[in-house]
């Protein structure tokens, strides 16, 4: 994918595409739910809009997502953090059930990164 502008930083010009997998602590399928997984497709989407990081062609399935993301001059870690904990506040925020009964008030997501 190249870009006929590629961004610029103060030492570097371009793009790092990288794949993405965030999975949901223990496995719970919490996105077989309709609701929850178009409203956590919004939530990626505003995520990419307020941080600036492009996000490409998510996909959903039971218990995780996957994505492209330009993680430009971040740090995987970063991207992770900003993306994982917007969604998962707003989440719970919308669907305070489901923080009560699937993860008994911890985080939506596994900590491990992929």
């Amino acid at each position: 994918m190249r870009k006929e502008n590629p961004t610029r930083y103060s030492s570097a010009v371009g793009e790092a595409w990288q794949h993405a997998m965030f999975k949901v602590k223990y496995c719970h399928p919490i996105f077989d739910c309709k609701e929850v997984r178009e409203e956590a497709n919004r939530l990626f989407d505003k995520a990419s809009q307020r941080y600036q990081i492009p996000i490409e062609g998510k996909g959903f399935n039971s218990n995780h997502v996957h994505m492209k993301i330009d993680i430009e001059n971040y740090s995987r870690p970063e991207v992770a953090k900003r993306l994982k904990g917007y969604v998962a506040r707003k989440l719970f925020q919308k669907f305070p059930w489901l923080k009560k009964q699937k993860f008994w008030g911890s985080g939506l997501w596994n900590p491990v990164i992929t």
